[in-house]
């Protein structure tokens, strides 16, 4: 666990990397909001799930790099609290973490006014509260057997979106707030 504000406001911290084997399961809130310095972030597998709760990296302006581990078929979840990863520098986001099967919930504008312009989508996706709020998204890519519940993309920018649908995606649901962008 790593407390809330541990690092906040840190501006010699350049990269954060978790140990194969990682058993930190929480990043706590501001645990490392305004680390301008900040560029890359590789996440680790935790057997019981990670949660980085709200705001957590909130402000990382130079953070342009978030990874996660690629570790086969086995299957892990991530939750993001509201803002974890707002006003950052993120233009691409991987959540497909490999061949795992992982699932995401994607907490109130966790990313938020980012400059996401790509997004791949991992196994299994929840969205609560537009949590790409003013991202300009461009391409969204769907992984095999995609399942996606909640407003994810409402209240992103979707102007000039591409759309990469895999040949083994059966259906996509009719949640209309699933891509419903404000009038």
């Amino acid at each position: 666990m790593i407390d809330d504000g541990a690092f906040r406001d840190n501006r010699s911290i350049t990269g954060i990397s978790f140990e194969d084997g990682s058993k930190c399961s929480f990043i706590g809130k501001y645990a490392f909001a305004g680390c301008t310095q900040l560029a890359e972030v590789n996440l680790p597998a935790v057997e019981d799930g990670l949660t980085i709760d709200e705001e957590a990296f909130y402000e990382c302006t130079n953070l342009t790099r978030l990874t996660f581990p690629k570790v086969g078929n086995e299957e892990y979840w991530y939750t993001f609290r509201g803002m974890a990863f707002a006003n950052t520098g993120l233009t691409s986001l991987d959540l497909k973490c490999g061949n795992t099967k992982t699932s995401f919930n994607l907490g109130g504008w966790c990313f938020a006014m980012t400059p996401i312009t790509n997004v791949v989508l991992p196994h299994e996706v929840w969205g609560a509260s537009d949590p790409f709020y003013q991202c300009p998204i461009e391409n969204i890519t769907f992984s095999e057997q995609t399942e996606i519940a909640g407003s994810l993309f409402s209240q992103a920018d979707l102007s000039d979106m591409n759309l990469v649908i895999p040949a083994c995606v059966e259906r996509i649901g009719s949640d209309r707030k699933l891509f419903q962008t404000a009038a």
